[in-house]
């Protein structure tokens, strides 16, 4: 598979125990499958192959053109319900939703869709919850006294109609969180509750989301 040398792609492997798939992010979204070649066959070539050894290749399953090379940032859902679901952050700070179109989907009905927040700014990192994965943290540069960490729920009713290819919106996260006027640069959940972010001020801090139960609180919304 002809990969131009001047572009730069990342590499993420499934989030999950099955390791034959892999995504590449440069131009656009590739999905490959890694296979075996049969005994005593030739290697298949083609546009859509990339050999990886004398018996291995990966094949082209899917591809994802659309904002995937002005993103700065994915981030595969780790969820088997929804195995296919890509977070893009973009730019503008946008998070758009898509996913490959796979025979065997159960779910696609987040494709086209975004969250988006109140001021227009770098989305510099992306992290889906592995136990709630409708749960999504975004991490954004930073913006006078604007909080930079940001919890969006999937299943949250839509707060906008969608513009242009985007089906829906939300406009309105579940959780701000995080010091003003600091860039949240690397994010990780360790519990289902709990979110360590990685800061500008060469800092990690880590949120307890069970601290306001009885309000929005991310988990409680994505367990009801």
């Amino acid at each position: 598979l002809a990969m131009s040398s001047s572009s730069r792609y990342d590499i993420f492997t499934l989030p999950r125990e099955d390791e034959s798939l892999f995504l590449t992010h440069g131009a656009d979204l590739r999905l490959f499958q890694i296979n075996t070649k049969a005994k005593d066959a030739s290697m298949p070539r083609g546009i859509n192959y990339m050999p990886l050894s004398a018996e291995k290749y990966a094949a082209l399953v899917s591809v994802i053109p659309e904002k995937a090379s002005a993103s700065k940032c994915i981030a595969w859902n780790p969820s088997r319900k929804h195995r296919n679901l890509i977070a893009i952050g973009q730019p503008t700070g946008r998070v758009s939703l898509a996913s490959f179109k796979m025979p065997d989907e159960e779910d696609s009905r987040f494709h086209g869709c975004e969250f988006i927040p109140k001021q227009s700014r770098a989305c510099l990192s992306l992290e889906w919850n592995t136990e709630y994965p409708n749960l999504l943290a975004e991490g954004l540069d930073k913006w006078r006294n604007e909080p930079s960490l940001l919890i969006w729920d999937c299943n949250s009713p839509p707060t906008a109609p969608g513009q242009g290819q985007a089906r829906w919106s939300q406009k309105s996260p579940i959780a701000e969180l995080g010091s003003s006027g600091e860039s949240v640069l690397s994010l990780a959940w360790f519990s289902a509750k709990r979110l360590v972010a990685g800061f500008s001020k060469k800092e990690l801090r880590i949120f307890d989301l069970r601290a306001d139960e009885t309000s929005s609180s991310p988990a409680a919304a994505a367990a009801a």
